[in-house]
């Protein structure tokens, strides 16, 4: 039995092997038209898009994972895009995406080594408007309010936060698991709940 699941596991591993070398990086780099992607360590299958006229940045040594077989979240992949042509998205040097939703419609800032945790999501936009009347119009999507979300450096972002439009949160803090993140944060913050608050101050290195 154990020889015949050995066989049986070589071709999903050459298939990966395929998607994380070769596929992968082709995509990232002459579809999506990125930058430092031989920086980068890739494991699945990201969706990626960059709108035309948007600006999409990203620094040295990021990593993406992206594999719908994962032992911590099955079923997720990776989902980062500039959705207008005024977004303007940053992604730093060594940054982790792990699983994640990053839709930048107007701005969002991602600080160097910083840690984006499975099935959390960074939305920097209401998408549709508020008012009912305008919402039931053809044309409605991507009309709500944006504004900016700034990650700074060495933040860490526990597994289905919500990043939502406006946010700042400061440098080293640590957001845990399932939280609504809302307003500004300053750094090393202990973050948590829905809506998140600042549970105590964290020591700095």
């Amino acid at each position: 039995m154990m020889r015949l699941m050995r066989l049986i596991h070589i071709p999903f591993v050459a298939y990966n092997h395929f998607i994380d070398r070769i596929f992968a990086p082709f995509y990232l780099t002459h579809i999506v038209g990125l930058d430092n992607v031989d920086t980068m360590t890739i494991s699945g299958m990201p969706r990626v898009v960059c709108t035309p006229g948007s600006t999409f940045n990203v620094g040295k040594g990021v990593t993406i994972l992206s594999r719908p077989i994962s032992r911590v979240e099955p079923g997720l992949v990776s989902f980062v895009a500039t959705m207008s042509r005024h977004a303007h998205l940053e992604i730093g040097d060594n940054v982790g995406i792990n699983s994640s939703k990053i839709w930048c419609m107007h701005h969002i800032d991602i600080g160097a080594r910083s840690m984006i945790g499975a099935d959390s999501v960074l939305l920097d936009s209401d998408i549709h408007p508020l008012q009912a009347s305008q919402r039931s119009q053809k044309e409605s999507r991507n009309r709500g309010a944006s504004a900016s979300i700034i990650i700074e450096e060495d933040v860490f972002i526990g597994i289905r936060v919500f990043v939502t439009k406006g946010s700042v949160i400061g440098r080293g803090s640590v957001v845990g698991a399932g939280a609504v993140v809302s307003g500004e944060f300053p750094p090393y913050s202990l973050i948590a709940g829905n809506p998140a608050k600042v549970v105590r101050t964290l020591e700095q290195d």
